[in-house]
């Protein structure tokens, strides 16, 4: 039986395939995750416990027999959410367009923008958006089943899918810098729609 050709093609990167080649991040990034989770469920109970207990939001977010109710609890995961997604936009947008490392850290080649980042670490902003990821997604999904208006199938799907994406881009060091971009251009997105809606349900006259 010929071995195996360890040979990439021409012009791509060479990732030698070698027992020493690092196959995870999920081990490295285990504590970035861990005290991610940890941080969202801190700052969430903080700034509930900060909120003004007066904040009424529209009667469809209240129950029937409470339509004056207080929504802290909605307000404090928006905005524990919205946290993540700063995170995840400031460290797209400042490693495309300040320091340039999401395009220059790697081999600019297919198989060099995917995989570049094994065995060596070139671009390190890759795992911690992923591990960010992880800790976003995941801590959503456990949070949403105690939120009505969050726990619908659709959402809940969501979460699952992307956080085993963020899983699997860890585990297979996946370090794709548009998708860097695009990182950074879904969380803007998602803050205005969030700012948007909660400018109605709490009937603030800003961000409306």
């Amino acid at each position: 039986m010929c071995a195996p050709d360890t040979k990439q093609p021409r012009g791509d990167v060479e990732i030698p395939k070698t027992s020493g080649a690092r196959p995870s991040a999920i081990r490295r990034m285990a504590p970035f995750i861990l005290s991610g989770l940890l941080f969202d469920t801190a700052l969430y109970f903080a700034v509930h416990s900060l909120l003004p207990a007066d904040l009424t939001p529209e009667p469809r977010y209240c129950p029937a027999d409470d339509p004056g109710c207080a929504r802290r609890d909605l307000l404090a995961f928006q905005l524990t959410c919205s946290t993540n997604l700063i995170y995840l936009g400031v460290t797209g947008f400042r490693s495309f367009y300040v320091t340039g490392t999401a395009r220059s850290s790697v081999p600019q080649t297919p198989r060099g923008r995917y995989f570049g980042n094994n065995p060596a670490v070139l671009l390190p902003e890759a795992d911690r958006i992923n591990a960010a990821i992880v800790v976003f997604q995941g801590w959503d999904l456990v949070a949403s089943v105690f939120f009505e208006e969050h726990r619908t199938p659709i959402m809940m799907t969501h979460h699952a899918l992307a956080l085993a994406c963020g899983w699997f881009c860890l585990w297979y060091e996946v370090s794709e810098p548009k998708g860097m971009l695009r990182v950074f251009c879904a969380p803007d997105r998602s803050l205005a729609e969030r700012c948007y809606l909660h400018g109605r349900r709490l009937n603030s006259p800003h961000c409306s």
